[in-house]
């Protein structure tokens, strides 16, 4: 029996390779080598399977094989990728990659093997894939007002987006630099503060339908913790704090469309206000998310009527208001009475909440999405989420009209789930 040596060498410098093979033996016997060519070998194909991709690969028939190594990349040249799967057993050609896609997306797909008595591994060719499915790389979104659509603030535009499919509707960029996008208490209508101006804009007519200079509300002092807020009557409050006296002076001011008049009250409304919970016929709503909490004031003379120290702590979310229900809901999961703040229930962690367009449900999201009934607080549904993301940054949660769909914002991506 003829006895061979056989030596492959391969090289591979980006597009230059080198292949070839060297035979060692003493008789002339013919042999015959089956090379794998780097730019074939291994290939990779993809399958979908719902929000899931199957990977399948090429198999090597080497003795000298090692592990195969699947690579997720995110860009062609390679260079960004994550090893997703290895294993030792050469008759294994599938896996499993769990990653949650995002729509729009480019991912790429290779298999590498790794061999012994080299440190080089035969790599194979990139596979190609953009994803289609319930993921968006959006975030920045602006505080729900309509069950319609959605409002998106990035780099000074403005997009407003279909609520369904998050398609963009119109986008809308100011040339002015915008410092902060408030809530204004009426539909598709948010407030803009620039450095000379409070802009009321209108999403229904994609236009600032109103512009307030803004040394009415300061009275041409140097502001600085500037928070401004709309009611549904047309009034629009600006609380700030005075950086031209010793000690500071903290100041409320407000617009009064009945006769186009401007107002400044010295000592504000007796805390730094930095959110606006909402109204109801006498009181405005607003909070602090330092140790103040939640404060009820009443509209004919500002005047506190009701405090709850911490039912916002600092870094929470701003509750949700049910104005209909009396209610407040915090992030903690309890339910307080509008008149006295006090506790009434508890119904659970709730890291962001909304409210059905009816005002009839509460939609909350705390690792799964929970739905309340927002007259005795009871669970009436509990959907679990499959994709689990989340990048430690802005989390926000919305529902359509019809109660179809609940859009999740984890951070930078967002999420559509349909009921």
């Amino acid at each position: 029996m003829s006895q061979y040596l056989a030596r492959i060498k391969y090289y591979n410098r980006g597009d230059n390779s080198i292949e070839h093979i060297e035979v060692f033996s003493e008789e002339s016997d013919t042999i015959t080598f089956t090379a794998y060519h780097y730019k074939g070998f291994p290939s990779t194909s993809i399958e979908r399977l719902g929000e899931k991709t199957k990977l399948t690969w090429d198999k090597y028939e080497g003795e000298d094989f090692l592990s195969y190594m699947i690579y997720r990349g995110y860009g062609r040249s390679g260079i960004y990728r994550e090893l997703i799967f290895e294993t030792d057993d050469p008759n294994t050609q599938t896996c499993i990659d769990n990653v949650p896609y995002i729509i729009g997306k480019d991912y790429y797909y290779y298999t590498e093997i790794k061999v012994r008595g080299s440190d080089t591994t035969i790599k194979g060719p990139q596979t190609e894939e953009t994803h289609l499915g319930n993921l968006f790389e959006v975030s920045n979104w602006l505080h729900q007002n309509s069950y319609k659509y959605l409002y998106q603030w990035e780099k000074n535009t403005i997009i407003k987006r279909d609520i369904n499919d998050l398609s963009i509707l119109y986008q809308h960029t100011f040339e002015a630099k915008i410092t902060g996008v408030y809530k204004y208490n009426k539909l598709e209508h948010y407030l803009l503060l620039s450095e000379n101006s409070i802009r009321v804009f209108d999403g229904s007519q994609n236009k600032v339908i109103q512009e307030l200079p803004l040394r009415h509300f300061t009275a041409n002092r140097n502001v600085d913790d500037i928070y401004v807020f709309g009611l549904e009557n047309g009034v629009i409050y600006a609380t700030y704090l005075n950086k031209g006296e010793i000690p500071y002076q903290r100041y409320v001011a407000y617009y009064n469309p009945v006769d186009e008049s401007y107002t400044v009250i010295e000592g504000g409304v007796g805390i730094p206000v930095e959110a606006f919970l909402g109204e109801d016929t006498e009181n405005i709503y607003v909070g602090n998310f330092g140790s103040i909490g939640t404060v009820k004031i009443r509209k004919e003379d500002l005047e506190i009527t009701a405090k709850h120290e911490r039912i916002l702590n600092y870094g929470g979310r701003i509750p949700v208001f049910v104005s209909k229900k009396n209610i407040i809901l915090t992030e903690h999961g309890v339910v307080h009475d509008i008149e006295t703040l006090a506790a009434k229930a508890y119904i659970g962690s709730a890291s962001v909440a909304t409210l059905t367009s009816d005002q009839e449900k509460l939609v909350i999201l705390s690792g799964d999405i929970s739905i309340h009934d927002s007259n005795n607080y009871q669970l009436l549904r509990t959907i679990p989420i499959e994709t689990d993301y989340h990048d430690g940054k802005q989390t926000d949660i919305f529902i359509n009209e019809d109660e179809s769909k609940i859009i999740i914002c984890t951070g930078t991506v967002t999420q559509i789930i349909s009921l």
